[in-house]
């Protein structure tokens, strides 16, 4: 069951940090890796400007433990989310991980 509509998940993705494949994913075309834990998460159907809402989960590899994923709101866009894995005690940069899970809840630009 999928649910359209203003507010609803317009978007997520769940892939491999260390090589930035896509293993499933909704209204995403593709992943820039911008350095360790830094990606950018590009759109296939962009929301309608870039106050939409980011969260998401790691799982395992050096990385995942004891650290959450955020958004670099000054270059968030309407087709792209700049997305850092951080850690959770120092908010450093977190290192790469196998599983992270992204979801974007906005207005899609349709």
């Amino acid at each position: 069951m999928a649910i359209f509509g203003d507010g609803s998940v317009g978007a997520w993705v769940e892939f491999n940090g260390s090589s930035d494949a896509i293993r499933r994913s909704y209204n995403i075309s593709s992943i820039s890796d911008q350095g360790t834990s830094e990606y950018d998460i590009n759109f296939t159907t962009s929301f309608v400007d870039g106050s939409y809402v980011v969260f998401g989960s790691t799982v395992g590899g050096d990385g995942g433990y004891h650290s959450y994923v955020c958004s670099d709101g000054s270059d968030k866009s309407a087709g792209t989310a700049p997305v850092r894995l951080r850690h959770a005690e120092n908010h450093a940069n977190a290192g790469e991980t196998d599983h992270l899970g992204i979801a974007f809840i906005g207005d899609l630009n349709i």
